[in-house]
């Protein structure tokens, strides 16, 4: 899973991670999964758990846009698109970035690694992602003080 972006946060290469942007294809097959496993990386990335998250789309055909706030204001943006959608993945923190593309192995595999493979990210936000997907508006994450 991009180790070497785990590197580069924690020896503070980048400064704070403030945003994430991560575009991968799912084809429907679990796209409310692999969203929800992408929105736990994202918290792990950015340093702390997810706060409110907005998603709008279609898990049943794989096409999915999820924006999640952090409690320090740091943002994710998560696009999962039907097909196989080029695979890229942008990390902005306050003083670089770091970016990851297409290669032998899916971003997505790369960015959420056992995760990616298991499907069981946390049920709390699982059901935000639901709730959002179904209301259509923002959703406070369970759990979260923020």
């Amino acid at each position: 899973m991009l180790p070497v972006w785990d590197t580069l946060v924690a020896a503070g290469r980048i400064g704070r991670p403030v945003f994430l942007r991560f575009a991968w294809g799912c084809d429907g097959q679990d796209a409310a999964g692999q969203a929800a496993a992408a929105i736990s990386r994202a918290g792990e990335l950015l340093g702390e758990p997810s706060a409110v998250l907005f998603a709008r789309g279609e898990a049943a055909i794989g096409c999915l846009h999820v924006v999640v706030t952090f409690r320090s204001g740091a943002t994710a943006l998560l696009i999962c698109g039907p097909g196989t959608a080029e695979e890229d993945a942008v990390l902005l923190g306050n003083r670089g970035a770091v970016y990851a593309d297409g290669g032998e192995v899916s971003v997505y595999q790369r960015l959420c690694g056992a995760a990616a493979e298991a499907h069981s990210p946390s049920p709390e936000i699982l059901a935000a992602l639901e709730e959002a997907l179904r209301t259509g508006a923002p959703v406070r994450v369970e759990g979260c003080d923020a």
